[in-house]
């Protein structure tokens, strides 16, 4: 899958005969993060502009089954064991 350049994806507007402004609304972008794209001064690193070059096909976005660095899971159980360990520290011997 190849992206698109800013200067491509402005000719697919045109050809289409849609307005920048039209399009980000429909999508739900600000006018201005996606003039900006097309214009070269945002890379779309993250947020807004990372979720409009996308749309726009000028970058990639994550595939479906790589992991989110927001959603990560340990591999052990941490909480499980804390809770485990207090509860034996908790309890009183008679």
């Amino acid at each position: 899958m190849t992206t698109l350049t800013p200067k491509q994806a402005k000719d697919w507007f045109d050809r289409h005969g849609v307005s920048v402004s039209d399009w980000a609304r429909a999508h739900h972008f600000s006018p201005s993060v996606v003039f900006s794209l097309l214009a070269g001064r945002c890379t779309g690193k993250r947020g807004q502009a990372h979720l409009a070059a996308v749309a726009l096909g000028l970058k990639l976005g994550a595939s479906p089954y790589e992991a989110s660095p927001l959603e990560f899971e340990p591999k052990f159980p941490v909480g499980d064991v804390l809770i485990q360990k207090r509860s034996q520290n908790n309890v009183r011997q008679k």
